[in-house]
Formats: C-alpha cells, structure tokens, sequence
C-alpha cells in the first residue's frame, strides 16, 4: 500500500519490516452542545492514539507477510490502527523543528508521521470517530 508522492510534500518510504503511519492528532479542546469548552491536557492517557497505515514495507518473513497483508485490507477498509500510547513507533517530528523556518527549511511535512515495526500493526478501530471515540449520545452526557 502506498500513497502517492507529491510536488508540495516528500514521501517516506519505509525500509523492510517497517511500515508509516500518520497519527490523528491528539483532541487538545472542544465544545460541549451547551457551548462550555473544555481543554485537555494533551496527554495519550486521556485518549488512544490511532493513526492511518500510509505505506508498509516488504515483509522480512511469512508472519509479517500474513500481518502487512492483513494490515493493508484492513486499511483500504478506512480503519484506524491503534496502538499502546507508551514506546510506540518513532516520531519523526519535534516542535523544535520549527526553529528551522526562518533559515529556508521546513520539516512540517513529517508532523504527525511515525515509523513502525510491522509487528507493532496489532489492531483496528472500526465503528468509531476519528479519534477513536465511540459518539456520547446527548442524553447520556447528562
């Protein structure tokens, strides 16, 4: 599975047994239906981090063939991946990246991305939003 490249952003192509995910960004404030917004502290504990498969890399073995395989069905199905919010993948962005704007380069473009083992591929989400939640009907958030 692979995404296309484009003129206005590179694209990672990951080494073999590894895969790319682009993670949904943490919910960082909302609104409730009565207009009170509440704030998050940002943390993965307050909610899952899930992501979208962009591009697996050949599998090293048959169990990684058997899960890039099963990943990539999964992800043409529109499911979000899931993962343990503690040592999982490696980012490649750092706000300290920014920093590097005003002299001529610009890493935006690797925000939100991370590197996986293709083993680390172990479960989806279907039937969710984007963030994993399952929608509070408006009479049970009373």
């Amino acid at each position: 599975m692979a995404t296309e490249q484009t003129a206005t952003a590179p694209f990672l192509n990951p080494a073999p047994g590894r895969c790319v995910v682009r993670i949904v960004p943490r919910l960082l404030q909302t609104e409730t239906a009565d207009g009170i917004v509440v704030e998050l502290d940002g943390r993965y504990e307050n909610q899952p981090m899930v992501g979208v498969l962009l591009v697996v890399g050949d599998p090293c073995n048959s169990v990684e063939e058997v899960k890039a395989k099963w990943a990539v069905e999964r992800a043409k199905l529109g499911e979000l991946f899931v993962f343990s919010q503690y040592g999982s993948g490696s980012p490649y962005w750092n706000d300290e990246m920014r920093k590097m704007l005003p002299l001529g380069y610009d890493f935006r473009w690797l925000q939100g991305l991370r590197l996986f083992d293709i083993g680390q591929l172990g479960a989806t989400i279907s039937g969710a939003g984007q963030y994993g939640e399952v929608p509070v009907p408006p009479e049970a958030a009373n």
